[in-house]
């Protein structure tokens, strides 16, 4: 069971509204697999990245059938769903780190339809060379537009686990992205843009693994509610763990047999101090150990706005 990959790039011209384009077709993205049966936790990554006159988006799934199910919907005039409008407006002012102004969100709506018609191209199976063509200068007063840049909330999400024995960290280690793809979603929903992750990592002389992501918002947010959505949102991951196996074990599998991750062992004796094959790890990947280790994971949740 190989990993499958794929590069998609669409022409745009306008990169505000197709920089919000890209961030509603990830979330439709995670929402349609739902509907076919899949967990959104456990099917790879879709990530874009938007320029001045091209979009792209990059992908690595574990089943050929999230990648058919990306082909199908990448084809459709259909592909996002406008319930995320607003809350991406929010997530992309957290990433430029300035609040946005929205001339007519009617006229938003407008343009994302526009762009549910424009083709995206594969750059996997097609032959393609060519200059970017000068795009012409418009006088059309932008939709969206960037106000004055001033300080973001930070929010850093602690995880913490003092483990019973190596099978435990090992577990969470290859179980990491599922975690944070937990705390992801749910900060994601209030608005915030993810700046960074680390490795989980062992206290030295101790049975304690730590790690951290953080994210950047406009609005304030209660740590002890986020903290408190947060370990909600992982043990509903941990129940549902369950309702998927299958593709849990090709989620495992995959770690075995993609040849560019051979050297994540090196990473995780660098950060864990744990030698172990990826075949190993792979086995220990279970809807039940991971839901043991998730339930002794304990999160702390720290906001500042910097001086």
């Amino acid at each position: 069971m190989t990993l499958h990959t794929g590069l998609y790039y669409c022409e745009v011209q306008d990169q505000t509204i197709a920089h919000l384009y890209e961030h509603l077709l990830i979330a439709s993205f995670k929402d349609f697999i739902e509907t076919q049966g899949f967990s959104r936790y456990l099917f790879g990554w879709l990530n874009g990245e938007t320029f001045d006159t091209v979009l792209f988006l990059e992908y690595g799934f574990y089943d050929k059938q999230v990648e058919n199910l990306f082909t199908e919907f990448i084809q459709s005039d259909s592909r996002i769903d406008f319930v995320h409008v607003n809350n991406e407006l929010e997530r992309i002012a957290a990433e430029e780190g300035a609040d946005l102004s929205v001339a007519s969100i009617n006229a938003v709506t407008t343009e994302l339809q526009r762009f549910n018609f424009l083709p995206f191209q594969s750059l996997e199976n097609t032959n393609i060379l060519h200059d970017e063509s000068p795009v012409e200068t418009t006088t059309k007063r932008p939709i969206v537009t960037l106000k004055k840049k001033t300080p973001n909330l930070i929010i850093n999400v602690l995880v913490e686990m003092e483990y019973n024995c190596i099978e435990q960290l090992a577990t969470l280690l290859r179980s990491t992205p599922i975690l944070y793809d937990t705390i992801n979603e749910t900060l994601f929903a209030k608005g915030t843009y993810e700046v960074a992750s680390s490795w989980i990592a062992r206290e030295p002389g101790s049975l304690i693994a730590r790690g951290s992501v953080i994210h950047e918002s406009r609005m304030e947010l209660s740590s002890a509610s986020t903290k408190r959505q947060i370990e909600e949102a992982i043990k509903l991951t941990s129940e549902k763990l369950s309702e998927h196996p299958n593709q849990l074990r090709t989620y495992a599998n995959g770690f075995i047999t993609t040849q560019t991750w051979n050297t994540l062992p090196i990473e995780y004796y660098r950060y864990a101090g744990v030698i172990a094959s990826r075949n190993t790890i792979a086995e220990l990947i279970t809807p039940e150990a991971v839901a043991d280790v998730f339930s002794q994971i304990h999160i702390t949740v720290e906001t500042k706005i910097p001086s």
